[in-house]
């Protein structure tokens, strides 16, 4: 009991121009508003804002005022279905439009034929090319060995000669070199190719 007296003795004690109980209720009070006044700034954002710019939801994730400053709304629904529904629309629209062409004109249904993305490939020439328009040089007229005449030679040294002119020289069998040449195969005065053979036919021998 002395103990409860003592207590509501020095709440009602002055301190400054109040008793000590006044100052502890408004330090009371004061503690309950800035912790209300916390608890408003950590539950939520800001009740309106600009269009467009970005917010932060009740649940704490990010989100963009929407067109009227009012409701904080997710990012990605504004994002993903609007431009899909566009596009569906636009493709729609040339088909319907189309379907209420043929219903109105009274005609024959005729089912639509895209256009063929081939056919003006087709009709468009190929590129010209001048690989094929283009004739190697023609080396024959100088490169062709004209084949002399070995009449009444010996076959050895007609022989020399053939091998002379890059020919191959060619003999019958059992014909010997000092043979006498009575002709070629190809003859005298005939132009052959390099590498060419030349027959060489003999008759006798020569004369010492």
């Amino acid at each position: 009991m002395d103990g409860e007296s003592s207590l509501l003795g020095s709440l009602k004690e002055r301190v400054g121009p109040f008793p000590l109980y006044v100052w502890l209720l408004a330090v009371t009070a004061l503690a309950g508003a800035f912790l209300l006044l916390k608890k408003k700034k950590k539950s939520g954002a800001a009740a309106t804002g600009t269009p467009g710019t970005p917010c932060t939801q009740s649940d704490g994730s990010a989100g963009t005022w929407d067109s009227t400053g009012t409701v904080c709304q997710a990012t990605t629904v504004s994002t993903v279905n609007t431009p899909v529904a566009a596009t569906t629309a636009t493709a729609a629209q040339p088909a319907s439009g189309m379907r209420n062409w043929r219903s109105q004109s009274g005609g024959p249904t005729v089912a639509a034929t895209p256009p063929s993305t081939t056919s003006t490939s087709s009709t468009v020439p190929p590129p010209a090319t001048t690989v094929s328009t283009t004739t190697p040089p023609t080396t024959a007229a100088t490169t062709l060995v004209t084949v002399p005449n070995l009449a009444g030679m010996s076959a050895g040294a007609a022989h020399n000669s053939i091998v002379a002119l890059g020919l191959v020289p060619k003999a019958p069998a059992g014909q010997k070199a000092n043979m006498k040449v009575s002709y070629t195969n190809p003859g005298f005065g005939a132009k052959v190719a390099p590498g060419s053979s030349v027959l060489i036919e003999t008759s006798g021998y020569v004369s010492s």
